[in-house]
């Protein structure tokens, strides 16, 4: 920033000119105030997509279909093997415990209701829902690329 305003005042005088006048020097100002300290680590972390891939075959009226659900973040002062994942999927288990998680999920045809959540170490969470279907891959809140 300080470049930027520094590029401006070196316009301004060009624009100006230079010419010869006469007058005083005038005074120096005040020095300015320090920038802030910043926040300190506390800006929470938030949800880029949730996305669900079923590992084929799938087959919507079997138990056991597994599903990889990847929990894709941003944290602006926080590294992402930092924060701790939870959540879960409807008839699914384990619950989400990683950035990805493979899940086996029992017979369910529709979609399952689902929560994630993300915390960082200052206590900061964000939370997304989202209703994974059976042998559909996609993902929340939705997909890039998708019309």
């Amino acid at each position: 920033m300080r470049y930027l305003l520094g590029f401006i005042c070196v316009l301004a005088l060009g624009v100006m000119g230079c010419g010869e006048t006469a007058g005083t020097g005038g005074g120096g100002g005040d020095g300015g105030d320090g920038g802030s300290a910043g926040d300190g680590g506390t800006a929470p972390p938030e949800f880029g997509i949730v996305g669900w891939q079923w590992v084929k075959p799938c087959d919507t009226n079997a138990s056991g279909q597994d599903v990889v659900v990847t929990l894709l973040l941003i944290d602006n002062d926080t590294p992402l093997d930092q924060l701790t994942y939870s959540g879960h999927v409807q008839d699914c288990t384990p619950d989400l415990n990683a950035q990805e998680t493979t899940l086996t999920c029992d017979v369910n045809p529709g979609a399952r209701q689902s929560e994630a959540t993300v915390t960082d170490p200052q206590g900061n969470e964000a939370t997304l829902l989202f209703a994974p279907e059976t042998c559909v891959n996609d993902c929340a809140p939705g997909c890039p690329g998708k019309g």
